[in-house]
C-alpha cells in the first residue's frame, strides 16, 4: 500500500476539531502520515494538537506563529512532506472534517488507478448524504459556472477540502504562493491545465463524489469572503490570463 501524508490547517479550532474521530482513524493506520498545520491560532488550538501528536508517531504539528491564510498553511505543509521524500502522494483535508476522514480511503483507492490528482466532489445524488446551508449551495454552483466560464475548467466541485495529489506535481503546484487567499484551489486546476492542457486534466484528474458531506458551524470563510470572490476571481485572471 502507498504511504501518503494529509495536510491539515488550522485556525481556532480547538471548539470544532473532532478528537474522537481523528484519533480512531488514526488508530487505524492505513500508512497515512498527518501534518497539523496550526495557523497562528489565538484559542488553544496548538495545545490540543500538540497533545494529539503525542499519541500517534504518523502525526506531526507545524506551528506558524503568526496567521498567514489556509493557502499558506496548506502550501507549508505540502512542501515540509515532500522534502521529505516519504510519500507517494500529498494531499489536505479540511479541518472540520465536513466530508469525513472514511472518504480519504476511497480517494487513495482511485489515486493507485494511476491517477496523479484525485479530489473529493460535493455532487448531491440519491445515494449520498450531502447536508450544506443552501446559500452556501447556491453560491457554490455560481461560483463553479463563473470559474468554468472564465478559466475553462470543467470540475464541479473545486473549493471541496479533500485533495490528494501524486509527489510529482508537487512542485510545480505549490513552490510558488498562491494570489488568492482563499480560493488557491482554483489556483491548483489553473496551474495543472497551463501545465498541460484540458484534454492531460481529463485523463489524469478525477473528481470523486463524496458519500457524505455535513456542513459544520463555524466556517472561517464568510457570506462577506464570498462577496469579494469577484476580486479574487479577477486577481486570478490578470496573473494567468
Amino acid at each position: 500500500m502507498k504511504q501518503g501524508c494529509i495536510v491539515i490547517p488550522c485556525y481556532n479550532e480547538f471548539d470544532r476539531f473532532d478528537v474522537e474521530s481523528f484519533e480512531f482513524f488514526c488508530k487505524q493506520s492505513n500508512n497515512i502520515f498527518f501534518y497539523l498545520v496550526n495557523d497562528g491560532s489565538k484559542d488553544s488550538t496548538l495545545s490540543l494538537l500538540n497533545q494529539i501528536s503525542k499519541k500517534f508517531q504518523n502525526v506531526s504539528v507545524i506551528n506558524l506563529e503568526i496567521n498567514k491564510g489556509k493557502a499558506e498553511a496548506v502550501r507549508t505543509g505540502i512542501l515540509c512532506a515532500y522534502k521529505t521524500d516519504k510519500f507517494s502522494f500529498i494531499g489536505f483535508w479540511d479541518a472540520d472534517f465536513s466530508v469525513s476522514l472514511k472518504e480519504l480511503l476511497r480517494l487513495r483507492k482511485k489515486f493507485m488507478d494511476n491517477y496523479v490528482f484525485v479530489f473529493g466532489s460535493k455532487i448531491k445524488k440519491l445515494d449520498a448524504t450531502i447536508i450544506r446551508k443552501k446559500y452556501r449551495y447556491y453560491l457554490g454552483r455560481l461560483f463553479a459556472m463563473v470559474i468554468s466560464t472564465m478559466f475553462k475548467i470543467e470540475a464541479y466541485d473545486t473549493q471541496c477540502g479533500a485533495k490528494i495529489f501524486h509527489k510529482d506535481i508537487i512542485p510545480f503546484l505549490f513552490d510558488e504562493s498562491f494570489q488568492s487567499r482563499w480560493f488557491f484551489d482554483v489556483e491548483l486546476f489553473i496551474r495543472l491545465k497551463k501545465k498541460f492542457n484540458s484534454e492531460w486534466l481529463k485523463t489524469n484528474c478525477f473528481e470523486l463524489p463524496v458519500n457524505s458531506c455535513i456542513d459544520k458551524g463555524g466556517s472561517k470563510f464568510k457570506f462577506k469572503d464570498f462577496l469579494m470572490a469577484p476580486v479574487e476571481i479577477f486577481k486570478l485572471y490578470l496573473k494567468y490570463r
